[in-house]
């Protein structure tokens, strides 16, 4: 008698399974689909969202190169780079860590000089930073980079990676 018992109620904690899972299984479903319609990477959404502040003279491209730096928002470099320049740095940004040994630098300050007039629409720039990290000692680094105005809107063509490894300031 017990045995048929079990049978029963075995037999109705199977189907509940079933049937919860069913239903679990098609709520996932849904919004899987819905997830396919955006945006597959981090750096395509940033993109997107940067896209109403894409600077519209030189100097504003420099800054928000020189500033984004100092956020430590990769982002915000990638997004104004140019489509080729996209293409050969994706996993460079993509995996931006920014770590100097084992401590965490930050721009503390920068300075903007212009360097070169190429022509009407392309000027090189170099940017020096002061930064530091959790030991607070000061570090001295600098990048170039080289700027063009495409359309009307200003993008970076080139650049040279700051100083990963910069010189500590003596007082």
């Amino acid at each position: 008698m017990m045995i048929l018992l079990l049978k029963k109620s075995l037999l109705k904690k199977t189907i509940a399974t079933v049937v919860c899972f069913t239903i679990i299984s098609s709520v996932g479903m849904v919004n899987a689909q819905q997830e396919t319609t955006r945006p597959k990477d981090a750096m395509a959404t940033a993109q997107i969202e940067t896209a109403a502040v894409f600077p519209r003279d030189k100097h504003q491209a420099v800054m928000i190169w020189a500033e984004a730096l100092k956020q430590r928002n990769g982002a915000f470099r990638y997004a104004i780079l140019t489509n080729e320049l996209k293409e050969q740095e994706y996993e460079k940004y993509h995996s931006m860590h920014w770590v100097i040994g084992g401590s965490s630098p930050h721009v503390v300050s920068y300075s903007i000089n212009e360097l070169n007039k190429i022509d009407d629409e392309t000027y090189e720039y170099e940017i020096q930073y002061v930064m530091t990290d959790s030991t607070k000692a000061l570090y001295d680094s600098q990048e170039n980079i080289t700027v063009k105005k495409l359309g009307q809107l200003w993008f970076v063509i080139k650049h040279e990676n700051y100083e990963y490894l910069p010189e500590f300031i003596k007082k």
